[in-house]
């Protein structure tokens, strides 16, 4: 069983204030969005202010604006940075090495590693003679 995680909506926001503002509970406000009673809770602890203009008075505009900020700033993963990819070309073209090589050789350097279908979708498909591809194209001597 397999669980499927979606952010709150804007909707569902104004929703969680409505309900907060005519005293419902936190198991009353999940149940009528369909959501896990956690969700709300963790919802209204994010962003309720604590102290100053609106304490510990939900706002869904505010909360909304809150996550769009933590979206924003946090972090990003990113495996396969220019540098990499100017890497990769460098060893394709000069080196004439094949994308299977070139993942050779990342692998032992410590380097992200990319896949056949991943490299054609960077890199489009790259008329290059590679190693492989000469030992294949040699015909056989002495017949």
């Amino acid at each position: 069983m397999t669980k499927n995680y979606s952010q709150l909506t804007l909707v569902q926001r104004y929703q969680i204030e409505a309900l907060k503002s005519t005293g419902q509970s936190q198991s009353a406000i999940a149940k009528r969005l369909g959501v896990d009673k956690s969700t709300i809770s963790r919802e209204l602890n994010r962003n309720i202010p604590k102290r100053g203009i609106g304490a510990k008075i939900y706002s869904a505009v505010n909360a909304q604006n809150k996550t769009d900020t933590r979206h924003k700033v946090k972090p990003k993963r990113e495996l396969f940075t220019a540098d990499l990819k100017k890497d990769a070309l460098t060893k394709m073209r000069i080196e004439k090495f094949s994308p299977e090589l070139i993942s050779a050789v990342w692998k032992k350097e410590n380097k992200p590693r990319l896949a056949m279908k991943q490299f054609t979708n960077l890199f489009g498909k790259l008329n290059l003679v590679t190693k492989r591809s000469i030992k294949t194209l040699r015909k056989p001597t002495g017949f």
